[in-house]
């Protein structure tokens, strides 16, 4: 198990000075764990984080809980946290309940979406088809974006709350896949006739693409 001090001296943890600082420190946290920062095997210290970001320790423990609760972290009695590791049983029922939410979630859109909210996400499906196989980070981004997007425009805050946590979860499991820019253009791709079928009002067509492309997000290094 890699020690603590593996967390470098040169982090993209800045310095938190303005208000809220729970919220914030929430954000350093998530932000680290999602680029892959913070290591799986490794034990962290609220007192090690709250050092990083120069903050007390009360709003770091309040942000660990806030990410235990989300799923993210696991809390270690007296010693602080460390990053869960999403197993295949746990990936398969994540999957699975996008596919739930998100599916059904194409009728409200071919409702509720007009045609320029759909459109305006065409911009970041082609910077995802610019992006080379070494950029798994950029992928999960552009993917969790497109995705985060479409149920904001359904209007139901607590669908983006519940879908936005499950694609976290989600993207802890795809860090260490294996892209191939045949993977990029095909994910790039399956969002260009989601939104087609969207704009078409074809909301049965748009469920169905949107199901099978979750399914596929299990490995996008296929």
């Amino acid at each position: 198990m890699q020690s603590e001090s593996g967390l470098a001296d040169e982090t993209s943890m800045a310095k938190i000075t303005h208000n809220d600082l729970r919220r914030q420190v929430v954000f350093a946290l998530r932000a680290s764990i999602m680029s892959g920062e913070l290591d799986s095997d490794t034990v962290y210290s609220a007192a090690t984080i709250s050092g990083k970001l120069g903050v007390s320790v009360t709003p770091v423990r309040e942000a660990i809980l806030d990410l235990a609760n989300a799923g993210l972290v696991e809390v270690v009695r007296n010693r602080g946290f460390r990053i869960l590791g999403v197993g295949d049983g746990a990936l398969d029922e994540i999957v699975q309940v996008r596919q739930m939410l998100e599916g059904p979630a194409m009728h409200i859109l071919t409702e509720r979406a007009s045609d320029n909210d759909l459109k305006d996400l065409a911009s970041s499906v082609e910077e995802m088809k610019q992006l080379s196989p070494v950029q798994v980070l950029q992928f999960l981004h552009r993917d969790h974006e497109f995705h985060l997007r479409l149920m904001e425009l359904t209007q139901n805050s607590r669908l983006v709350k519940v879908t936005s946590m499950l694609q976290d979860q989600m993207r802890l499991y795809a860090i260490g896949s294996k892209l191939t820019q045949r993977s990029i253009v095909g994910a790039a791709t399956e969002h260009e006739m989601i939104l087609e079928a969207l704009i078409e009002r074809d909301a049965i067509k748009a469920e169905t693409l949107m199901r099978d492309h979750i399914s596929r997000v299990r490995n996008p290094g296929l």
